[in-house]
């Protein structure tokens, strides 16, 4: 079995970042070279936000739903495993 951990890092999201998109674009572009993976893991870690403000919360609560959604698309065929399977909450 095949596993992909994608750890994403010290995102620091402001709430009117225009780069959000060229990021989500260039991790595609690099997980378009990889390999099949059998499990995909996304690891989101370190500061999410740049000041801790609840409209930066919501940005970057967007940001990573748009993040998986962009590579299920990159990486067709591969299976997530949900947060709810493994009983994992989120924090926001």
């Amino acid at each position: 079995m095949k596993l992909l951990f994608i750890q994403i890092g010290d995102m620091h999201i402001r709430e009117h970042e225009v780069s959000r998109d060229t990021k989500i674009e260039r991790l595609c572009d690099a997980l378009s070279t990889v390999e099949r993976a059998d499990e995909v893991f996304l690891l989101v870690c370190g500061d999410l936000t740049e000041q801790g403000i609840e409209l930066e919360f919501s940005a970057a609560r967007i940001f990573i739903q748009r993040t998986i959604a962009e590579i299920r698309d990159c990486i067709r065929g591969n299976t997530f495993i949900s947060k709810q399977s493994l009983g994992i909450t989120t924090f926001v």
